[in-house]
């Protein structure tokens, strides 16, 4: 795999994108997992606000770029809701020719739920990861390509997107990086919205 990739791994709680990012960045000879959870979470406040998240994807563009220019590929996982959320991170990566990809896991919500409350110890993040879900699914022609990984294992959902990578699905247009627009423009082989 050649050098000067960020491949973002997006979707909402539950679908396993830091299981998936962890291993991915593992098998990869210079890969490195940018977390932007724990970006977000360096502010110690409780309530996450607009702003927070916006340094965090900033933040996880400036670690992207430093590693970057290390001859690092770098994986980035986190929650990009919509296409403008994107678009705030690949506005702040410093790396002009860098290639950037995006893939956004997704599953049947109930099976999302359920994950999110095994993995928090409660049923109260139900209605967060319903309303995120849904926000993803309004946004999705624009978050790159979709993969519902309710019936993957998490070594199957990286040998998809190893695949897709292969084949240069995925990679945010040239003209979206030159031009800096509001909604990113994916390499999907002619389709809007493609879900693998």
């Amino acid at each position: 795999m050649d050098r000067r990739k960020v491949i973002i791994i997006n979707g909402p709680s539950g679908v396993g994108k830091s299981t998936v990012s962890h291993i991915f960045s593992r098998e990869i000879r210079r890969g490195v997992h940018i977390d932007v959870d724990i970006l977000r979470h360096l502010v110690a406040r409780h309530r996450l606000t607009h702003e927070q998240v916006h340094l965090a994807y900033r933040n996880a563009a400036a670690l992207a770029s430093n590693f970057l220019d290390a001859g690092y590929t770098v994986i980035v996982d986190g929650v990009f809701p919509k296409g403008n959320d994107l678009a705030a991170f690949c506005r702040a990566l410093k790396n002009p020719r860098a290639s950037v990809y995006v893939y956004t896991l997704s599953g049947k919500l109930p099976v999302l739920q359920q994950r999110e409350a095994m993995k928090m110890g409660s049923d109260s993040y139900r209605q967060r990861v319903s309303k995120l879900h849904k926000t993803m699914e309004a946004e999705r022609g624009r978050l790159g390509v979709t993969i519902d990984t309710t019936d993957l294992g998490i070594m199957e959902t990286v040998a998809r997107i190893k695949s897709l990578l292969a084949r240069g699905i995925g990679r945010l247009t040239d003209g979206f990086r030159a031009e800096n627009r509001k909604t990113p423009r994916i390499n999907r082989q002619g389709r809007q919205g493609r879900q693998e």
